[in-house]
């Protein structure tokens, strides 16, 4: 129930910028690694967003949510939400199978994977997709 505001994002660069938010804490679990490992490697919160109709768990530790256990341990019902957003580089299975549909959007970012828009430096060519092969 406290109100909180707080800014989320490493500011590496202009895509990471940070972004101050504001909201209201609806509860809070601990935070595991994937695969039933047992070990608490931190809290989560999660946040209904101030006039905006979006919630969003924070982390205390950059840990990807793969599997519906992750979920009900940090105290997040996902059947309460029409739809949920998980900002990875990649869609985990076990995640996808919760999912009635699911898309994969590649945005540019620490974790991008639209190889062509890269900025490579050093590279052995030819080399696809950068070169014609």
């Amino acid at each position: 129930g406290d109100h909180v505001e707080f800014d989320v994002g490493p500011e590496i660069d202009a895509l990471s910028a940070k972004v101050h938010l504001s909201g209201t804490v609806i509860s809070t679990g601990d935070l595991h690694n994937h695969y039933h490992d047992p070990k608490v490697v931190g809290v989560c919160w999660t946040i209904k967003l101030d006039e905006k109709p979006v919630t969003v768990v924070i982390q205390s530790y950059s840990v990807s949510f793969a599997e519906r256990a992750q979920y009900e341990q940090a105290n997040v019902d996902l059947d309460a939400y029409d739809l949920i957003i998980v900002k990875q580089g990649y869609i985990y299975p076990r995640l996808k199978e919760l999912a009635k549909f699911s898309v994969m959007s590649l945005t540019d970012g620490a974790t991008n994977q639209r190889t062509e828009k890269i900025q490579y430096r050093t590279i052995l060519r030819p080399m696809y997709p950068i070169d014609e092969i």
